[in-house]
């Protein structure tokens, strides 16, 4: 007496039969390494670019900074008050730190 036994083909299987070879099963760790490999490339050339590094730094704070100081009075600021502190320092009282105090008043 023969026995067999029915399996299901899973994607093993049909790629096997239709290329000749096993599908491989460290495929989520070559692509997180090559993920890394890829952001480590990245890290780099920005370290050698100094420019771009200040760029990259200093861009989110004044896009921040300009939608915020431009949304304030849709978030609470009120009338002819201003939305934030601004701190002004005169150090030795000269004609122009007298102009930017009476300026920014």
């Amino acid at each position: 007496m023969i026995e067999f036994a029915l399996t299901r083909p899973n994607l093993n299987d049909a790629f096997f039969a239709l290329t000749g070879r096993a599908l491989r099963d460290d495929a989520p760790k070559l692509m997180l390494s090559a993920f890394v490999a890829a952001l480590g490339k990245d890290f780099r050339l920005l370290l050698r670019d100094r420019v771009g590094l200040v760029f990259l730094t200093l861009a989110p704070v004044v896009v921040i900074t300009v939608a915020g100081l431009s949304l304030a009075n849709l978030y609470g600021a009120t009338g002819g008050t201003s939305a934030f502190l601004l701190p002004l320092v005169d150090e030795d009282g000269g004609r122009v730190g007298q102009r930017a105090r009476r300026a920014a008043a």
